[in-house]
């Protein structure tokens, strides 16, 4: 890791650059690219940032704002409906977001002081078992979102032919029943029947500490 250079102020300011990274995308972005859209050198990018993972972590910081309820939601429950659906559409915004999330732990790290801030509202809207319910489910429906919008967008996407991932299955299982829906998925799979499920399996006491584990 290179620490950060002193020097004159950079032209440009910290969130230019995490808005370029992001621009580029936020799992394969360059220092090269990010400062080309800045029109600096990359080694002006040191100054700011010690490493392309530092730029990277705080990126990702930066945009996991976007997915916290509002303040005056009525419920705990459609307060985490409202986190999937922020989520989601962050997602859209930074396709490259979830991937890194998931496999990056310095990103999670940058995120927790956010993450338990939303936990502890879940709590105070009443959500069965306290924080630690709180965290389980904003984890659960979390992760519940970012899989579902990595796993759906093969399925989206069309082939040179002009078939999606779903036409193409239709054609190979043609004949046999949809047990699982494929035909009827819209973009979002069955995202928003699993949300509902985890907050049911919540109303009904499934969750850290009210379980005995056999």
């Amino acid at each position: 890791m290179i620490s950060k250079r002193p020097g004159r102020r950079p032209a440009f300011t910290r969130r230019q650059a995490i808005d370029a990274a992001l621009a580029e995308g936020i799992e394969t972005f360059t220092l090269r690219a990010v400062a080309d859209r800045l029109g600096v050198k990359a080694t002006a990018l040191y100054r700011e940032f010690s490493s392309r993972q530092e730029l990277q972590v705080a990126a990702i910081a930066e945009i996991m704002v976007d997915i916290e309820p509002d303040p005056n939601v009525a419920s705990w429950q459609d307060a985490l409906r409202q986190i999937v659906d922020r989520q989601w559409a962050l997602c859209e915004r930074y396709p490259e977001a979830p991937l890194v999330l998931m496999t990056q732990p310095e990103t999670f790290g940058a995120v927790m002081p956010r993450c338990a801030a939303i936990a502890q509202g879940l709590a105070e809207l009443g959500i069965p078992g306290g924080v630690e319910g709180a965290a389980f489910a904003f984890d659960f429906v979390g992760d519940t979102t970012f899989e579902t919008f990595i796993s759906m967008q093969p399925y989206l996407v069309a082939d040179e032919d002009g078939r999606t991932g779903v036409e193409r299955i239709g054609v190979m299982t043609e004949g046999l029943p949809d047990i699982f829906g494929m035909q009827d998925l819209g973009e979002r799979g069955n995202l928003d029947l699993k949300v509902e499920f985890i907050i049911a399996g919540m109303e009904h006491g499934l969750f850290p500490g009210a379980v005995t584990r056999k």
